[in-house]
């Protein structure tokens, strides 16, 4: 009992300093209730009754364990299906969703394109090309003027 409730009567009303003295008086003076004396062999009769209510219980559910795994089984199928289902839509939803604003996502990596390397590449590539070019157009202009 916390110490603002001890001072109270049964129906939360306070008691006064009177009635306070007087309920210590009575209880200094009568004799402190007593446990019956059986009540202690009462209440290892009731565990151990309920001990013996539990191991009959464990007999008969020794019985129902298949059942029970069967249906664990079962269970914990379903839910290795539930995940695989939504594993396989969650790559789906990669693989299908449309990317957004691809060349931010670039533009964000690359400040300056004459850095890259894809753009070395083109540079290069689109070089080699035009010289191509110019030494086929001279063959074939050397050829067309005999």
């Amino acid at each position: 009992m916390s110490r603002a409730n001890q001072n109270r009567d049964h129906d939360g009303n306070y008691l006064s300093e009177e009635e306070l003295e007087k309920l210590i008086a009575e209880v200094e003076t009568n004799s402190m209730l007593h446990a019956p004396h059986n009540l202690k062999d009462e209440i290892l009769q009731a565990a151990e009754q309920e001990r013996s209510d539990l191991s009959a219980g464990k007999k008969i559910t020794g019985k129902r364990s298949a059942v029970y795994q069967k249906s664990r089984r079962r269970a914990f199928f379903l839910y290795v299906l539930e995940v695989e289902a939504v594993s396989a839509a969650a790559i789906a939803m990669l693989f299908l969703t449309p990317v957004r604003n691809a060349d931010s996502w670039t533009s964000q990596r690359v400040q300056d394109p004459t850095s890259s390397v894809m753009y070395q590449i083109n540079e290069k590539s689109n070089a080699f090309c035009s010289h191509l070019y110019d030494f086929s157009n001279r063959i074939i202009m050397t050829d067309s003027e005999k």
